[in-house]
């Protein structure tokens, strides 16, 4: 099974800028990335597209599928890591905002803490296991995934790394991992192993 996995296109920005919700839709520029990643997807011979449940990745994953036609999935294991209730939809510049994003990374590597409502880095770590887990109970040759950035990440390193990564290595090594929006990266699953095949799929 081959699995492409795209990151959702930029996403409409405010001003001042704010961190986006969970309804933060595509920008126009967004829809024209991803308009252009539509014509390299549609030879592919995707059979099955994931989608996260945000608004800015099932919008993605509409506009790829109005010419493939395949069956589209809504799962929120593909979602993008959660951050706390307190600065969502908030401008990322404002202080208490800063401040909470300040101590979150002060403590992001103490097991167990959280802030208020987040996911932390076990949260990631085990959301990602299980995003993997459910794709390779798929039977299909050729699926498309639509997520983001950190759990793109986090899903890489533990293809890379396996179980052992900590949190220390995930910061460490997660721009590494990164793709742009509107990027894709391909994996192969075969006889139970991932394999990265082939460059990244630039728009």
């Amino acid at each position: 099974m081959n699995v492409y996995f795209l990151r959702h296109g930029e996403f409409q920005k405010t001003e001042p800028i704010v961190y986006p919700t969970n309804e933060t839709p595509l920008s126009t520029e967004g829809r024209k990335q991803i308009g252009l990643v539509d014509n390299k997807v549609c030879g592919l011979g995707i059979e099955l597209i994931l989608s996260s449940d945000l608004a800015r990745a099932v919008e993605t994953a509409k506009i790829v599928n109005r010419n493939i036609k395949v069956e589209l999935r809504i799962n929120g294991l593909f979602s993008e890591r959660k951050r706390p209730s307190e600065i969502v939809g908030r401008d990322v510049g404002n202080v208490e905002v800063k401040n909470i994003i300040q101590i979150i990374n002060e403590k992001y590597h103490t097991p167990g803490y959280h802030y208020s409502d987040e996911e932390n880095f076990s949260d990631l770590k085990s959301r990602a296991r299980e995003a993997l887990k459910y794709l390779e109970e798929i039977h299909v040759r050729k699926l498309l995934v639509v997520s983001h950035s950190e759990i793109l990440a986090m899903i890489f390193l533990l293809i890379a790394f396996g179980e052992g990564i900590t949190s220390i290595e995930y910061t460490q090594r997660k721009h590494l991992f990164a793709i742009k929006t509107a990027e894709i990266v391909c994996f192969e699953r075969s006889d139970g192993i991932w394999r990265r095949i082939g460059d990244m799929m630039k728009r």
